[in-house]
């Protein structure tokens, strides 16, 4: 079973984005998956003023866990929404998992979803877009 769970040091998370071979950001908080004890992959994500940002989403070498990059990313964004933050842009190079998550082109082209709703009514969530 793939656990995300918050990574608790800078030091950590730096550790992680080189195993990932991902840009370290120490301003970005992040999450680690793992299964069974063993490292899959972290994420790294922030908020900023009233949006939130996922930067990336990526698994180490050798690993092919598309459940888990789904995970990690809907992890992220239940931490934002939970800030009471819904307006919320995905930065990550791979737009086919921001699809996934649920965000969509707005109008100035950025991946974009508002959360309100996504985590008690996900259905209703996916007819809004465009922030």
């Amino acid at each position: 079973m793939t656990e995300v769970k918050p990574i608790q040091s800078k030091e950590q998370q730096e550790y992680y984005c080189g195993i990932c071979g991902i840009e370290y950001n120490a301003d970005a908080l992040a999450y680690a998956a793992s299964e069974d004890g063993a490292f899959l992959g972290m994420t790294q994500f922030a908020i900023r003023g009233k949006a939130g940002i996922i930067y990336n989403i990526a698994l180490r070498p050798g690993i092919d866990d598309t459940e888990s990059l789904f995970i990690m990313g809907r992890a992220a964004m239940n931490f934002i929404d939970l800030c009471g933050i819904s307006d919320i842009y995905f930065e990550d190079d791979d737009k086919k998992l921001g699809g996934r998550l649920g965000f969509r082109h707005n109008s100035e082209g950025r991946l974009y979803v508002n959360s309100v709703g996504l985590f008690t009514a996900p259905c209703k969530s996916c007819e809004k877009s465009d922030g």
